[in-house]
């Protein structure tokens, strides 16, 4: 059943590669470009070394000088959090642009849940923290991201639970809370997309449906994939038919709200009882 939904889940635009396949054009100015480390619709991303500290960086390079790569560059320049992935360099190069980004040798987080799906309660809130971490940050902002997904958070520390979100050539910028703003078209990932930006809409709490979702991964294995004449009722069935635990079903079909005016908020996540239980626990 993961495995299926693993699948389902995984992101048709992009295609990783295991190949060790060195490039021809492998001279980037200040980078030797090793290895493909993916491939999407709009640009690959390399492993480089730099060639004076022989340090790894994740080099994006675009197809060609696009929307999606000047945005994340824009957001990218701007924000500084642990959280969120860090930019090295940025440079023009032959009629491609090129980010050079921290490298994160263990890969993203939908490889760890592949890997590692099999959570207690403590671990799975641990996950839930530190993935909400850098989306609360971004709403100090009035930032939104939307392609919030396992596949852009990357792993910096395995052992630690230590995750950083990645992708932002999707972020938008929002004036007020709970009011939806209109969007040119759908964008992110259309099974992590709340209901309102498959309506080429988006607002505050955008994120936190996608967010639901992955606590549902998290929790059960599975997901829901949204359809356009589903009510509440037909989402909280759902989530029941999943087999999650009372505990922890009022935190997911609280994210999971279709009217993104009643969604939970950020904040109101780490309110939650199921979450606050985590910090008594622990601090025993």
């Amino acid at each position: 059943m993961l495995k299926k939904i693993l699948k389902c889940c995984f992101d048709l635009n992009i295609r990783r590669s295991e190949s060790n396949e060195t490039l021809l054009d492998n001279n980037i100015l200040n980078y030797n470009l090793s290895k493909l480390l993916g491939e999407g619709k709009f640009g690959s991303v390399y492993l480089g070394v730099n060639k004076i500290t022989n340090r790894n960086y994740a080099i994006k390079k675009s197809i060609k000088i696009n929307y999606l790569f000047s945005n994340e560059l824009k957001f990218l320049r701007r924000l500084n959090h642990r959280s969120i992935i860090k930019l090295e360099d940025s440079f023009i190069y032959e009629g491609h642009h090129y980010l050079v980004l921290e490298y994160c040798r263990d890969g993203d987080m939908f490889s760890y849940i592949k890997k590692y799906h099999d959570f207690d309660d403590n671990k799975t809130r641990r996950i839930i923290l530190n993935i909400l971490r850098p989306l609360l940050f971004l709403k100090q902002y009035k930032i939104a991201h939307l392609d919030v997904k396992p596949e852009n958070y990357l792993v910096r520390d395995r052992k630690n639970l230590d995750f950083i979100l990645s992708d932002f050539g999707t972020m938008r910028e929002y004036k007020e809370k709970n009011v939806e703003y209109k969007l040119n078209k759908i964008i992110g990932t259309k099974v992590y997309a709340a209901p309102e930006v498959l309506n080429k809409r988006f607002s505050s709490k955008s994120d936190v449906w996608s967010l639901g979702q992955i606590i549902l991964i998290l929790l059960s294995g599975r997901l829901i994939e949204y359809e356009e004449n589903y009510t509440q009722i037909d989402i909280c069935d759902l989530i029941k038919k999943m087999n999650v635990k009372r505990d922890n079903y009022n935190l997911v079909r609280k994210c999971l709200t279709i009217d993104s005016k009643n969604r939970v908020s950020l904040e109101e996540i780490i309110d939650d009882k199921w979450i606050e239980d985590h910090y008594l626990s622990v601090s025993k």
